[in-house]
């Protein structure tokens, strides 16, 4: 047994924090199914692991992906159950044979809390080192402004992002579209992310003036349908009047979530690298003491810090549609 699977206290003080944010039925519990089940396979060539910290959230998460394997079969993915509350995912993170080494708290904040629980908002993004934000693609791209924006709440989120940038400073965000495999396969992607970059234009310079990294990650959450085509739906009560109708590419369509781990490397890369940051620049906050105090922590533990420093090697970075934002001095990846 080693020292840190002893020293369980202080082990259990560390954790790494996600904000989520975006709409309701975004897709949001779609992106951790598909984040978990394919980090699971990502992992097995590593020395790493990833598992519930609490095994009836094994059973909840197992139940959706169950959901997502018959939507995707049905071509159907509006039979998805939505999310209307704020969820938290805690996952442990270690080495394969000991106790875990972190704890990863992804906390999943449906878009009106941005407005009407925003302190609440504001204060787990103060402890996060990462804020991903969903973004439902084919709204992007197939639907006029107003539609888009009733779908996606970008004027919402850009407008919390930068009056909150001081909670975000030294930190990364991923603007991540889900449901991309149509504009993969019609080799489109890059467009995908050039639209996102026009659509959160107002988050560059803000982000830029506050170190900020700022990447667009787009991920294909369903694999084995895309989007056929958008049509009118008149009774919508949020005032979304269009919806997504999905087509198969498959003989016999299966649950196939392809680039989904790539947010998690993300994770695991910047953490490491944020750990070489801090040592040389803090400012006594309690946030800095924070994250100084885990990357201390992540320092001692060797083994486990070279796993997660490797998961550079892993990224798409300027590739497959992954572009760069805004960059900072933390996060190199060049």
């Amino acid at each position: 047994m080693s020292l840190f699977d002893k020293i369980k206290t202080i082990k259990d003080a560390h954790e790494i924090n996600v904000c989520m944010m975006g709409p309701r039925s975004v897709g949001k519990t779609t992106i951790m199914t598909s984040i978990f089940y394919e980090m699971c396979e990502g992992l097995s060539d590593t020395k790493l692991y990833m598992a519930f910290s609490n095994p009836a959230e094994n059973g909840k998460m197992g139940a959706f992906y169950q959901s997502l394997k018959r939507a995707v079969e049905k071509q159907n993915p509006s039979e998805l159950p939505a999310s209307y509350s704020e969820e938290q995912f805690r996952f442990d993170i270690g080495l394969k044979g000991r106790h875990p080494s972190v704890k990863l708290v992804v906390q999943d904040y449906p878009g009106e809390y941005l407005v009407n629980q925003s302190e609440k908002v504001r204060e787990f993004v103060q402890r996060s080192q990462i804020v991903l934000v969903a973004i439902d693609t084919p709204y992007l791209m197939e639907t006029d402004q107003d539609c888009n924006e009733a779908r996606n709440q970008i004027k919402l989120v850009t407008e919390y992002l930068t009056g909150n940038v001081d909670t975000i400073k030294n930190k990364l965000v991923l603007l991540v579209p889900l449901k991309c495999e149509r504009y993969a396969h019609d080799g489109r992607i890059d467009e995908v992310s050039e639209r996102v970059s026009i659509a959160y234009s107002g988050l560059k310079d803000s982000f830029a003036q506050n170190n900020i990294a700022c990447i667009v990650t787009p991920i294909q959450t369903l694999g084995g349908i895309e989007l056929d085509k958008m049509v009118d739906n008149p009774d919508a009560l949020d005032g979304v009047r269009m919806k997504s109708v999905y087509r198969s590419y498959a003989a016999a369509p299966k649950y196939a979530p392809l680039f989904c781990r790539q947010p998690f490397y993300y994770l695991l890369a910047y953490t490491a690298c944020h750990t070489e940051w801090q040592q040389t620049h803090t400012s006594g906050s309690f946030m800095d003491r924070l994250l100084s105090s885990l990357g201390a922590y992540l320092k001692k533990d060797k083994d486990f810090y070279s796993e997660i420093r490797g998961m550079q090697s892993k990224l798409f970075y300027n590739e497959k549609g992954f572009k760069t934002i805004t960059t900072n001095t933390i996060l190199r990846l060049s």
